[in-house]
């Protein structure tokens, strides 16, 4: 009993990472923004926003004319365009809150490929007048917790990047953390050195003439010094880094995947009762 309800918890969890669900508050944010665009440039076409909840969103507004029954297949036919000149060219993505808020993102070949198959799916988000008709794709979402993440950077720098996908970053802040600790332990023993001269000579000044003695202090306590202010440049440079490397990991989005809209998949699940048989059964529609 213990193992199929174990399963049918962990079967629950990949299917809601796979399809994409929006949030009530999603969906109202779109369709406030959508419209405000819309009223603002009165500009038709696709545009992608990205909602609180980590969804890139693909919205297509279309102009039906006087017949609404062609506006889902205009939709997708700019849904397919779009997503090929995604793969030329990074295009911009809105925060579906904030007017102010866009980058410049490019899409990942396995987005691209995965949203081309579910065009089909395009659902009405809105009607902003009697003519035009605003349609939405989910394509994507950041999967990652970046409470997770950023916890995980604090233990080890960049362990939060590598979680979130983003590889290329954590691994610079990885490696400029570890050059910043090996910069301190080759200055500090540098330092180390110089300051066992310095104690060889003072103890034994018979040994030296006095001007020889004099000359020899000086240059290994200068270096002394030297060497302790590049430890302190090291901490200091190490410090920085590992701040960042945390604040980074907790506001970063992280990594992109693609998404599946429901269409044909089903899951279906039923109880079993018998006096030898009892659980829960699965079938999973492609």
């Amino acid at each position: 009993m213990k193992v199929k309800f174990t399963i049918l918890i962990l079967l629950s969890l990949l299917c809601n990472s796979i399809y994409a669900q929006l949030s009530e508050r999603d969906i109202t944010n779109l369709v406030n923004r959508t419209k405000d665009d819309y009223s603002r440039t009165g500009m038709l076409g696709p545009k992608t926003y990205k909602t609180n909840s980590g969804y890139r969103v693909l919205v297509l507004v279309v102009n039906t004319g006087k017949t609404n029954h062609n506006g889902k297949m205009l939709a997708e036919r700019e849904a397919i365009e779009y997503l090929r000149g995604a793969e030329q060219e990074a295009k911009s993505v809105l925060d579906i809150n904030s007017d102010m808020s866009s980058s410049k993102e490019k899409l990942s070949e396995e987005i691209i490929q995965t949203s081309k198959g579910q065009v089909k799916n395009i659902e009405t988000l809105c009607k902003i007048n009697e003519e035009v008709i605003a349609y939405y794709l989910v394509i994507s979402k950041t999967n990652a917790n970046k409470g997770l993440a950023g916890l995980m950077s604090m233990v080890v720098p960049g362990a939060g990047q590598f979680y979130k996908g983003s590889t290329a970053k954590g691994a610079v802040f990885l490696g400029l953390t570890t050059a910043a600790a090996a910069g301190v332990i080759i200055c500090e023993s540098t330092r180390s050195q110089y300051n066992d001269k310095y104690n060889n000579v003072n103890n034994n000044l018979p040994m030296y003439s006095s001007e020889d003695a004099n000359a020899l202090l000086k240059e290994y306590s200068d270096k002394k010094k030297s060497w302790r202010t590049g430890t302190y440049i090291c901490i200091g440079a190490a410090g920085v880094v590992y701040l960042w490397n945390v604040f980074d990991a907790f506001i970063s989005e992280g990594a992109q995947r693609p998404v599946y809209k429901k269409g044909g998949r089903s899951l279906t699940i039923a109880p079993k009762a018998g006096i030898d048989n009892f659980g829960v059964s699965l079938a999973y529609k492609f």
